[in-house]
């Protein structure tokens, strides 16, 4: 009688196990790195301590998993395996943040100083031209540019300082709504014009865009979608203010690669911003990547991590990452 009560409770312990943990194949996959790293880190830096069957099966936690994703991004930076094995994943977090916002910051300076303040009197201009509704004028400025810099360029150094300008003046009460909108829709022809040039392919990866629920500007999905396009990328742009069960709906009819989220602004109900962030990775397959940008996403970080989600602080932070999962495709 024992020898049956114990064999049926280590099989409903096994079935349990392989419920709610998940396999070395699936921590490879999910982690992005090769089995025989993860038993070597595992060995010899004890970075994770999974649970095992009784035939010596490895089963990963969640938790492990997002450690291993993130000594994966501390390494890729440069930080060797045994400088940083020990950190908590809080630590790992802050660590991978810091090193994104310092490429970021490097990213920045690789444009040549004498144009910093040609950038400058541009986005002034662009400002002033548009307190007077002159469309024409506008998409000039922008056109006009295009011979000295590159469409990815102009992206970073003049659409999204614009944007966050705007996000300024409106704290400040110094822009008018008419007059945001006015921009945001210039802005946004001016992607769009971008978006349409690039040609697509049937065999390029898929990627979904959208705002989320209280996000009621299209201008960050167009921003991604922009960027994704450059890099060979077929593109779904959903639309804005939408919630994760409509995103689920859309990503079992499309099989996406990944799915961008933008937040370009900060949002009126955080806590339900929250929510639906972690709706969605309930909802969406595993293998689906979810990535982040926009200003306003430094402020869910913890939700970010927890999802497994990618933060994506820049243009440049969004092509690397684009790069890795076309790579992976």
């Amino acid at each position: 009688m024992f020898y049956i009560f114990t064999n049926n409770f280590r099989q409903t312990f096994n079935k349990f196990l392989k419920m709610s943990k998940n396999t070395l194949k699936t921590a490879s996959q999910k982690s992005g790195l090769t089995a025989h790293v993860i038993r070597v880190w595992e060995k010899r830096y004890g970075v994770v301590n999974p649970s095992r069957t009784d035939s010596n099966r490895r089963y990963y936690s969640d938790e492990e998993i997002e450690k291993l994703k993130l000594l994966k991004k501390a390494t890729e930076s440069g930080h060797s395996i045994g400088s940083i094995s020990n950190l908590s994943i809080e630590e790992l977090t802050q660590l991978v943040l810091e090193e994104e916002k310092e490429s970021i910051f490097q990213h920045k300076k690789l444009l040549p100083e004498k144009f910093e303040l040609k950038i400058k009197n541009l986005i002034e201009d662009f400002f002033k031209t548009a307190e007077n509704y002159n469309s024409k004028k506008l998409q000039f400025l922008i056109y006009e540019i295009e011979d000295e810099f590159s469409q990815s360029i102009i992206i970073e150094e003049v659409i999204l300082p614009i944007l966050q300008k705007i996000d300024e003046k409106r704290k400040n009460e110094t822009i008018s709504k008419i007059t945001e909108q006015f921009i945001i829709n210039e802005l946004s022809y001016y992607l769009q014009q971008i978006i349409n040039k690039i040609p697509e392919f049937e065999n390029f990866p898929l990627l979904l865009t959208y705002a989320p629920i209280g996000g009621f500007f299209q201008i960050g999905s167009l921003i991604s979608a922009a960027v994704a396009k450059m890099e060979k990328f077929r593109i779904c742009n959903l639309g804005e203010n939408l919630n994760s069960s409509e995103i689920f709906s859309a990503v079992e009819k499309v099989n996406p690669a990944a799915i961008s989220i933008n937040m370009i602004f900060p949002f009126l109900k955080p806590v339900e911003i929250k929510n639906e962030l972690l709706e969605l990775k309930r909802l969406i397959p595993a293998k689906v990547k979810i990535l982040l940008s926009g200003r306003a996403v430094w402020n869910y970080r913890e939700e970010v991590n927890q999802i497994g989600g990618i933060f994506c602080g820049d243009t440049f932070v969004l092509r690397k990452e684009l790069q890795r999962i076309r790579a992976e495709f």
